[in-house]
């Protein structure tokens, strides 16, 4: 009876041994307590940008004889930095703020084919009306912000975000010309009392090289998208894409708007 109670004892003080250890891992130590998961996320993005200029312009000059110039597109990037803040326990956390800052470029070419500017036959007084091609050349650059609202879907690692973009105009720019296309031996007839300047022996016009007038200094917007988490050991890499629809006009002047596909890699770090 003594026996199989000294093995009963020795019984239960091996699976209290093999216990305690693990019972020790399922409580925090008060004197060093469990680390708390990281609530905000910084880090670097980059990108490309597919613009769409859309509603277009006239030609900024009078009595330039330009057609409308109704959508132009191009390509830009943006590059900058993020902070993410985790919204509820960050443990589970499945929502968040998304704040982004970046210089951003938003150019665009504009080209309409046109058949009624009047030109000259090289060393002959003959006027005919030649195939010519307008173009204007934009320069657009901003810094802009984006406040996002985040929801990443059921457990997956695929997220949605969606709120305002707002942008400060650094530059909006543009250039203006004609170009004769044929016949090859026309050239226009320089116009003495304009300040237009020729290129090309005469055969390109640049109607105007400078600012866009009126150009509004802030841009607002909205924007759309989808990204991806891959989480690494000490940070995230986030790819994403977004659409940039553009509230505001250009310029005062036109209706003139100004929208992205963007495309590109968030890496954020735990603070």
């Amino acid at each position: 009876m003594m026996k199989m109670l000294r093995l009963c004892v020795f019984g239960g003080l091996l699976t209290l041994i093999s216990v305690l250890p693990l019972e020790a891992q399922n409580k925090s130590n008060p004197i060093k307590p469990a680390a708390q998961p990281p609530r905000l996320y910084v880090g670097p993005i980059a990108g490309f940008n597919q613009n769409f200029h859309s509603g277009g312009f006239r030609s900024f000059v009078l009595d330039a004889n330009c057609p409308n110039f109704r959508s132009g597109n191009a390509t830009g990037f943006y590059a900058g930095f993020s902070f993410e803040y985790l919204l509820g326990d960050p443990k589970d956390a499945r929502s968040s703020i998304l704040g982004r800052i970046a210089y951003d470029t938003r150019p665009a070419s504009f080209s309409e084919d046109d058949t009624e500017y009047p030109s000259r036959l090289v060393d002959l007084d003959t006027i005919i009306n030649p195939k010519v091609e307008h173009n204007a050349e934009i320069d657009y650059n901003l810094i802009n912000l984006d406040i996002l609202y985040k929801l990443m879907i059921g457990t997956t690692k695929v997220g949605v975000a969606v709120g305002p973009s707002i942008g400060y105009v650094l530059d909006a720019k543009l250039q203006q010309k004609f170009k004769l296309i044929e016949p090859l031996e026309a050239q226009f007839i320089q116009d003495t009392e304009t300040d237009f300047t020729y290129e090309d022996n005469f055969r390109t016009i640049v109607i105007e090289d400078g600012d866009v007038p009126n150009a509004s200094t802030i841009r607002f917007g909205v924007k759309v998208g989808a990204l991806y988490e891959l989480s690494l050991k000490k940070f995230l890499v986030v790819p994403h894409v977004f659409y940039d629809f553009g509230i505001t006009k250009v310029t005062s002047d036109e209706n003139w708007r100004v929208n992205a596909f963007q495309a590109g890699v968030d890496v954020r770090f735990a603070l």
